[in-house]
C-alpha cells in the first residue's frame, strides 16, 4: 500500500490527540530514561514539559535522539544541562518530520501557540511595526502596519521603534512620493490631495503620474528599503543624464532633488567598509539577569543600522540562543545578504547557510571572522552588545533604589513589588469612571491596567466613588480567589 506522508498541520493535530496526555493523567514525576531511548535518530521537535504539562522549551533537531539526549548528560556545563532544563523537565514529547526544514517551520508554529518560559522569541507583528508596500494594487501604497498578512504585499522589518519607522516613511514620500490612499478613497478622489500639494503623493489617482513612471517609484522605494543604495543612486544618475540630454528639464531636475535627498542621508551612515559589501553582523553579550543579541546591518560598505534585543537569561547556551534569534530574524521577507558574520559558532550553522541560500536565490555564507575588516565589524557589534546589558542593568539598579528609597520614605517593612494607583475621573454628572494603574518591580505592568465603570454612585462624590472601585478591586471575587 502507499500511504501519502502527513502534511505539518496533520502532524501537530495527531502529536496533541494522541501523544499529550491530559495534566490529570501525567505522574509527578516521568521516567526521562525510557523517553530518551525512545527518542528517534531522525530530524523533528522536542517539547520539554515540566510539571502539570507546562511546556518550558520546544527546540528542533537534525536528530532528536542525540540532541534531547545532551541535556541530560553529564558534562562541565552544569550551568545549562542540569540547572536550567534537565532538573526542571517531567516529561518529553517529539515530533517528528521528513527533514530540518519542516522542523525549523513546525517549531516556529508551537512556539506562537505555546510561548515556552526559556524559548527566545522575537515579538509578535502586533507589537513591532514593518514597512508595507501594497504591491497587489495597481498603484501600491506605503504604508506602518503592525500586521503582516499574506495579501501579495511586501513587508519591510519588523522594527522596534514606531517612531523611527514613521520618520523613515515621512522622508522616504519626500523623495519617492507614494500614495497611502485606501482604494475607496482613491477611487473617488476628482482633484489631487494635501498631500500631492504638499509634493508627498504623485497623485496616481487624478492621472498626474502615469502607471509606468509610478511603478519606477515603487521599485526605487524597494531598492532604497533594501539597502542598495549605490545601485539606486546609479541609476538615477543614469535617468537625469538621459532626461537632460532629451530637454526634459523639469525631470532632470526632479531626479537631482531625489539624488541630493539620498546622498544627504546616506552622508549620516557611517562608512564601515570601502568596498560596496552588503553584511549583517550578529553578536551576544550577557550577565548573569540579561542577554542581548546585537543585530547591525551594512548596506553597500554602510552601517545603516543597528538593533539590539533584549531577553531575560535564562541559561541556555549563547550558541543556542543566536540560532533561534537568527531563524526567527530571517522568517520574515527580509533582505538576505551574502555574508553574514557572527561573534560566536553556533550548532546547524549549515542548515541555516542552505535555508537561506534557497531564500536569497544565491549562495549565503555564515563565519566567524579571525582576523581584519569583518573582525573590527564583529566587536563593534559585540560592544554594541555589552553596552545594552550594561544599561539593562542600570535601569534594574535605578528601579531598585527607587523601591527602596519608596519603602523608606513610607515607612515600609519590605519594598513594595506590587504598586497600584487610582484616581477617579467625571465627565458630566452621570459620567464617572474609576481609573487603576499598576507597577511590578517599579515597571509599568500595562495589561494589569483597569477601568471601572462607576455602578453605586451617584451625583459627584469622589470619596463615594473611590470607596466603590477599592471594594470591587480589592474583593475575594475580583482577586480571583474564589
Amino acid at each position: 500500500m502507499n500511504f501519502k506522508p502527513a502534511s505539518t498541520s496533520e502532524k501537530i493535530a495527531n502529536f496533541y490527540r494522541y501523544s499529550a496526555p491530559s495534566p490529570a493523567s501525567v505522574a509527578p514525576y516521568m521516567d526521562i530514561k525510557k523517553k530518551l531511548k525512545e527518542l528517534p535518530a531522525r530530524p523533528g521537535v522536542y517539547l520539554m514539559k515540566g510539571r502539570s504539562e507546562a511546556i518550558l522549551y520546544i527546540g528542533k533537531a537534525k536528530s532528536l535522539r542525540s540532541r534531547v539526549r545532551s541535556y541530560f548528560l553529564k558534562t562541565a556545563d552544569d550551568r545549562y544541562a542540569t540547572r536550567f532544563l534537565a532538573s526542571r523537565t517531567h516529561d518529553i514529547d517529539w515530533i517528528v518530520t521528513a527533514n530540518e526544514k519542516e522542523a525549523l517551520f513546525l517549531e516556529e508554529t508551537l512556539l506562537k501557540r505555546h510561548k515556552p518560559k526559556y524559548n527566545i522569541r522575537l515579538k509578535d507583528s502586533k507589537t513591532y511595526v514593518s514597512i508595507k508596500l501594497t504591491l497587489a494594487e495597481e498603484f501600491p501604497r506605503i504604508l506602518v502596519t503592525r500586521r503582516i498578512k499574506e495579501d501579495g504585499s511586501r513587508y519591510f522589518g519588523p522594527y522596534t521603534s514606531a517612531k523611527a519607522v514613521r520618520e523613515t516613511v515621512r522622508l522616504i514620500r519626500k523623495i519617492f512620493p507614494l500614495c497611502v490612499c485606501s482604494p475607496s478613497v482613491f477611487k473617488s478622489r476628482t482633484r489631487p490631495c494635501l498631500d500631492a500639494q504638499l509634493g508627498i503623493c504623485a497623485a496616481p489617482c487624478v492621472n498626474e503620474i502615469t502607471k509606468e513612471a509610478y511603478a519606477d517609484l515603487v521599485n526605487s522605494t524597494v531598492m532604497f528599503l533594501e539597502g542598495r543604495s549605490s545601485a539606486l543612486v546609479k541609476k538615477l544618475k543614469e535617468r537625469m543624464r538621459e532626461a537632460s540630454a532629451s530637454c526634459e528639464f523639469e525631470e532632470a531636475a526632479r531626479l537631482r532633488d531625489r539624488l541630493s535627498a539620498i546622498e544627504e542621508m546616506l552622508e549620516a551612515q557611517r562608512v564601515v567598509s570601502l568596498k560596496s559589501v552588503n553584511q549583517d553582523i550578529f553578536a551576544v553579550a550577557t550577565d548573569p539577569e540579561t542577554l542581548a543579541i546585537q543585530v547591525m546591518l551594512v548596506r553597500d560598505g554602510r552601517l545603516v543600522k543597528s538593533d539590539n534585543y533584549i531577553f531575560k537569561n535564562t541559561g541556555l547556551p549563547v550558541e543556542e540562543a543566536l540560532f533561534s534569534l537568527i531563524t526567527q530574524y530571517y522568517r520574515s521577507d527580509r533582505f538576505v545578504p551574502a555574508t553574514i558574520l557572527l561573534g560566536t559558532k553556533i550548532n546547524d550553522r549549515r542548515f541555516i547557510e542552505t535555508w537561506l541560500t534557497e531564500k536569497r536565490g544565491t549562495k549565503v555564507t555564515l563565519s566567524v571572522p579571525a582576523r581584519g575588516a569583518k573582525l573590527k565589524l564583529v566587536k563593534m557589534a559585540v560592544e554594541n552588545a555589552a553596552e545594552a546589558v550594561r544599561k539593562k542593568a542600570a535601569e534594574a539598579q535605578a528601579d531598585t533604589d527607587t523601591l527602596e528609597a519608596l519603602k523608606k520614605r513610607l515607612r515600609l517593612k519590605t519594598v513594595p513589588v506590587l504598586i497600584e494607583a487610582f484616581d477617579i475621573s467625571n465627565l458630566g454628572a452621570s459620567l464617572a469612571v474609576g481609573a487603576m494603574v499598576s507597577f511590578k518591580g517599579g515597571k509599568p505592568e500595562k495589561k494589569s491596567y483597569r477601568l471601572f465603570k462607576i455602578k453605586d454612585v451617584k451625583g459627584p462624590d469622589d470619596y463615594a466613588m473611590m470607596r466603590e472601585v477599592l471594594r470591587r478591586r480589592y474583593s475575594v471575587h475580583d482577586l480571583g480567589l474564589k
